[in-house]
């Protein structure tokens, strides 16, 4: 493994478990959110194929920021982040679902179903970013011809015989990246003083422990 720092942009889709008003992608065939479910869990998503999967076999760990202008808040989050591939996915083997279900979901729910929530996430994606997901390997050289000759939309099961297949080969390619912080660090910025405050996840009592710092 590389000492080389890497860092990308993302788009947080939601927490693992919770279902809100904001899950806008239809109706799911599977949903595995449930309303009473608080999460502790961000998800990110990502394609399988890319690099970032083999970076984080290697090395769990992440950092996250967010920044809002509007109100001069910072937050910075740090954990450890798993991907949660397709079902006959190898990986699957290393992804602690159990844990991460029973210690970060209040209740807990050991056997929380995780194939229907990567589905639900995938029902939630615009159709444009499904069709990435049937594009060659990120990363890899575009020949001339190839070029504009992609697939620009993909409903979320398909219509189709052929775009069936094609949200088959998708949904193969489609993870999760489930991010557990145990740490955050909170600034807040508009007020006078300034504010910083810190928690710390404690895993043998699952509970948070929060303290202020300076600035």
């Amino acid at each position: 493994a590389t000492l080389r720092p890497a860092n990308r942009t993302v788009v947080f889709r939601g927490f693992a478990g919770e279902k809100n008003n904001y899950d806008n992608g239809g109706p799911a065939p599977i949903v595995a959110a449930e309303p009473q479910i608080k999460s502790g869990l961000l998800v990110v998503t990502t394609d399988l194929r890319s690099q970032v999967v083999n970076h984080l076999l290697q090395n769990s760990s992440f950092e996250a920021a967010w920044w809002f202008s509007v109100t001069g808040e910072q937050f910075r989050l740090s954990g450890d982040a798993y991907v949660l591939p397709h079902p006959s996915h190898s990986l699957l083997a290393v992804f602690p679902s159990k844990t991460l279900a029973t210690n970060y979901f209040t209740p807990p729910t050991p056997e929380f179903n995780w194939e229907a929530e990567r589905i639900r996430f995938w029902h939630k994606m615009p159709a444009e970013l499904r069709a990435f997901y049937t594009r060659p390997t990120p990363g890899t050289p575009i020949k001339e011809q190839e070029e504009d000759n992609y697939l620009e939309k993909l409903s979320a099961v398909g219509e189709t015989e052929s775009e069936k297949e094609l949200v088959k080969k998708a949904l193969e390619n489609f993870a999760l990246i489930v991010m557990k912080a145990n740490a955050v660090d909170y600034l807040q910025l508009y007020t006078t003083p300034n504010k910083r405050t810190k928690w710390l996840f404690d895993e043998t009592t699952n509970q948070w422990e929060s303290f202020k710092v300076f600035p």
